[in-house]
């Protein structure tokens, strides 16, 4: 299967969503597919294609980069995004299914472009360790116990809707991670930390789901 990996920003730039994109890419590939990440020239001074571990990466232009002045910054996003549907749509031919890390504004372009060209999507939105919630849910759907599992849908799907109905994805989940000492709130602008006014809220959240006492 000839499958293209849709992800904002990749390797020089390293996070956790870079590694997995990369870590699954790695992972099809070695199963027998065709993988090509496709993400946005954030920095200049990096080639617009290359391969990274065996994985043809290929970034569309995205004016100033995120090295850019501030003011210009959501208009390199809008140019990303134009961008990235202008790519998706002429290579059509090229891949069998659209795989989007994060449901971030590239996820909105991917979609719409499925639904032109009649191509599959798979919007990543969760992950899972090996003991994580998202781990349990599918497990229980492996083995046919759908009552149990939907329950823990219902509960996952509580917390992403309580938690991204504050503020846009993933500033309330940084803020999350950092109440529970997992990571930095720190953010690449344009987005900013979540506000002070809101922390009370989110904790309440956190300890409604049990990660917090």
């Amino acid at each position: 299967m000839r499958i293209v990996m849709v992800i904002s920003q990749f390797y020089p730039i390293v996070a956790g969503a870079e590694k997995q994109a990369l870590l699954l890419s790695k992972t099809l590939k070695a199963r027998g597919h065709r993988i090509r990440v496709v993400t946005g020239w954030w920095l200049r001074g990096t080639p617009r294609h290359e391969v990274i571990e065996q994985i043809p990466v290929v970034r569309n232009f995205s004016v100033w980069g995120i090295s850019g002045p501030r003011w210009a910054r959501p208009l390199a996003a809008f140019v990303y995004m134009v961008t990235l549907f202008s790519y998706l749509l002429r290579y059509r031919k090229d891949y069998d299914i659209i795989h989007v890390h994060q449901a971030l504004y590239p996820a909105f372009v991917a979609v719409l472009v499925s639904k032109l060209v009649n191509k599959p999507i798979v919007v990543k939105v969760g992950c899972s360790g090996e003991w994580g919630d998202v781990k349990a849910m599918t497990d229980l759907i492996l083995v046919g116990d759908f009552v149990s599992a939907r329950k823990w849908h219902e509960k996952l799907f509580m917390l992403a809707k309580s938690l991204l109905s504050m503020a846009t994805n993933p500033i309330p989940i940084k803020a999350a991670m950092s109440m529970l000492n997992m990571a930095s709130d720190e953010m690449r602008l344009p987005m900013i930390p979540l506000e002070t006014s809101k922390r009370a809220a989110l904790k309440k959240i956190l300890t409604d789901y049990g990660l917090m006492s």
